[in-house]
């Protein structure tokens, strides 16, 4: 922060009452840019800080002006979008913060406007990649236990449900060469368990594999595909998760008694 400011005091050549700016990028020089909660990396004639910033796009090598505003003079702060023309293709002044909006968006409370809408956002207990490495997280829901329904989800500051997350880098990994399951369910407690299934070879892993659920289990939520240094990826070329809610047993009424079916689900892999 001192060199940061070593650099403001040789531009600043005259005082001001105003609050003077300076041209600035965001991002640390590596393609970061957020820096914490409403902070960002700042580059100032190279020197790289953090700033506070509410009103501007989060893009990398974004042309910016900072500066100490009135108020709080002793806050360095993204005051706006400069006015120059750049690869960037946005509205100078205007933030991009649809993702403020989004469930999950950014901030520590999210959204819940109709913006980008996710299946997820409509799929309790589901485990999903996280962190873009060896994370999962297990969405808020609501199971029965021991008579009443509990909240399974961890809390944030506001006392708000939010997903519970899976480092799978505190679990023993597969040999080199070798893939396995891990199966993630709820138990009679109302605690999440992670169990391990056996080592099979590179490309032999199949549902067989899925670990069987111990007898304290009594909701399986997904199984998770695992190597030695992969990371763990869900989308429409790589499935590292099924999704264990279903297929669910029911029953319904039919003529001439009960009779248990099993609802059927797509898997892809």
């Amino acid at each position: 922060m001192r060199k940061v400011e070593e650099v403001i005091k040789q531009l600043n050549i005259t005082k001001q009452d105003s609050p003077v700016v300076y041209p600035a990028k965001l991002g640390d020089g590596n393609g970061k840019v957020i820096a914490g909660t409403g902070l960002v990396y700042i580059r100032i004639a190279d020197i790289v800080s953090t700033a506070a910033c509410t009103n501007t796009p989060l893009i990398n090598d974004l042309d910016v002006w900072v500066g100490y505003d009135s108020v709080q003079r002793n806050i360095l702060r993204v005051l706006g979008q400069r006015n120059s023309v750049s690869t960037h293709d946005y509205t100078p002044d205007v933030a991009a913060h649809a993702a403020m909006h989004e469930f999950m968006g950014e901030g520590p409370l999210g959204g819940t406007d109709v913006i980008k809408v996710r299946l997820q956002q409509f799929a309790p207990l589901a485990v999903w990649p996280y962190d873009n490495n060896m994370k999962v997280v297990i969405y808020p829901g609501i199971v029965w236990l021991n008579g009443y329904y509990q909240m399974i989800a961890d809390v944030n500051p506001y006392g708000k449900p939010v997903p519970k997350v899976i480092d799978f880098g505190g679990y023993p990994s597969p040999d080199d060469g070798k893939e396995m399951y891990y199966l993630i369910g709820i138990d009679v407690d109302g605690d999440v368990k992670v169990i391990g299934g056996s080592q099979v070879d590179v490309g032999t892993l199949t549902l067989a594999h899925i670990p069987e659920p111990p007898p304290n289990i009594l909701y399986c939520l997904a199984a998770v595909r695992r190597t030695r240094n992969m990371s763990i990826v869900l989308n429409r070329e790589t499935a590292d998760i099924v999704d264990l809610r279903f297929p669910m047993r029911h029953t319904h009424g039919v003529s001439g008694g009960n009779e248990t079916d099993i609802l059927s689900v797509q898997v892809f892999s």
